[in-house]
């Protein structure tokens, strides 16, 4: 249940350690305002948070330095960093 949460809600849809890669896909469930979760990573986190403001998604992530990460936005709407 707890990866269906990260994958699919919050949008932490994989972590590669080894490549040092995260894959992060905001995801388009109308039902929710908001999502976060807290993924631990050796020693670190990826942190994601995401909430649908103003016909916007506004969206806060937190990586481990060294690690790429492809992001891409499922939502519909106009993604914003925050």
């Amino acid at each position: 249940v707890e990866r269906v949460y990260y994958r699919d809600v919050v949008g932490i849809r994989s972590v590669d350690p080894s490549a040092k890669k995260i894959v992060i896909r905001l995801p388009k469930i109308d039902s929710l305002t908001w999502a976060a979760g807290v993924q631990p990573l050796y020693g670190s986190a990826i942190k994601l948070r995401w909430e649908k403001k103003d016909g916007k998604l506004l969206y806060s992530l937190e990586t481990p330095d060294g690690y790429d990460v492809e992001f891409s936005n499922e939502s519909g709407l106009e993604a914003k960093r925050v």
